[in-house]
Formats: structure tokens, sequence, C-alpha cells
């Protein structure tokens, strides 16, 4: 039997699959078999943008309903809402004090963020946004972070540095303006037996519009109107 060489060998072959043999061969990749279709880019690019199609950091971030607002009242409830010893329900949420926050509200325009402990419990905090709706109040925008206890100021700030409202003001019965020099000028202080009185809601009122020919200037407006 006559022995072939390698060459004639490959020759033959070539021949009978009808392959030029002067072409170079082309190997099949090892990882496909003949069975596998290879995955389309397509769907490569669609596996690393996500199953929406659409990469997170594309995205465009929906704004929180905070963000750039034009005044905020941060709102505490004990010596504000009502004297700060009054412990029964009955007591409790003056039909006077509430009067006047509506009124500091519709004066100024303010959007109410709550910054008083009643936030920190859900039942509580549903409690305390009734009896703003009593007085037609909507619900507040936001509530102020749980960062540090007996130290009030240090979460108004961490919320206001968040969520830059062009003007603001803490009304509570603490001394909020001696934990933080911050807050000067954006404090105002009750009076924590009576509960919010007509001088200090009116006192309100005058630190917002004192703060409103900065926020003015500030985003390139005239501030004559107010001068």
């Amino acid at each position: 039997m006559a022995i072939l060489t390698a060459s004639a060998r490959r020759r033959s072959v070539s021949q009978a699959s009808g392959r030029d043999p002067a072409l170079p061969s082309v190997d099949r990749p090892r990882s496909c078999s003949a069975h596998r279709v290879p995955t389309p880019r397509g769907h490569s690019l669609q596996k690393t943008l996500g199953t929406r199609g659409v990469s997170t950091d594309l995205r465009q971030r929906e704004p929180h309903p905070a963000e750039g607002l034009t005044a905020v009242l941060f709102l505490d409830v004990d010596g504000v809402l009502h004297p700060v010893q009054a412990r029964h329900p009955r007591q409790q949420f003056s039909t006077n004090c509430l009067a006047l926050v509506a009124e500091v509200v519709k004066a100024t325009g303010a959007s109410i963020c709550l910054s008083t402990a009643w936030r920190l419990d859900p039942s509580a905090r549903r409690f305390v946004e009734e009896k703003l709706r009593e007085v037609g109040l909507g619900p507040p925008v936001g509530r102020t972070p749980n960062l540090a206890q007996f130290h009030r100021s240090r979460e108004i700030l961490a919320w206001v540095t968040r969520f830059k409202p062009s003007t603001w003001v803490a009304l509570d019965d603490w001394p909020l303006n001696e934990e933080d020099s911050k807050m000067h000028g954006h404090f105002v202080q009750s009076r924590p037996r009576f509960g919010l009185q007509p001088d200090t809601a009116q006192r309100v009122v005058e630190l917002f519009k004192a703060q409103q020919p900065k926020a003015l200037v500030e985003v390139g407006r005239p501030c004559c109107c107010y001068c």
C-alpha cells in the first residue's frame, strides 16, 4: 500500500471538501461548538446597561420634592403648638397656636419640615400631620434626620445643606442659636410655658422677609422691591 505524505493527505482532504489547498485554513474557535450561536453584541450591551436598556448613571435623577424650596419652616411641637407642660391629649395642640402657624405659612409661603421629636414615631408623626391639616395646612415637605439627641440645630443644618432652601427659619422652644452660630438669623425661640404667641409668630415672618433680599441677589434678581 502506498503511504501518503502529510502534504499529499492535506491535498486529498482539500479536494474532497472542495477547498482550495492554496488558501490558509481557518480554525474554528475552541470555545464555540458547531451548534452554538455567538451572543449578539446588542444583547451584551443590554446586559451591561440593565434590563431596562438604560444605564442607571445615564438616567436623569428625579428631583426630590424638598429641593429648591423658596421658604421652609422647621417646626417643633412641644412648647410651640402647645405649652411644654401639656401632657393630656386635650391640652395638646392649642387651637390658637395652630392658627398662628397657619398665619405664618400664609404670610411667607413656607413649607413645613418637622424638626420635633414627634417626627421619629410614625403614629405620632401622622397625628401631627392631622392637626396641621385641620387648620388648612398641607402635609410637611419632610422631616429632619435623626443625627444627635439634644442637638437639634445639627439636624436642621444637615437638612438645609442637603436641600438648600432659599430662606428658612426654625421655630423651637430650645435655644438652638446657642448650639451653633449658623442658626443666627434663622431661629425664633417660643416661650415654652405658653407655646407660640402672636409676637413670636410675627418674628418668624420678619426673619423670612429679612432673608429675601439676600436670596434674590444670589440668583441675580433685583431686590429693590424688598428694600
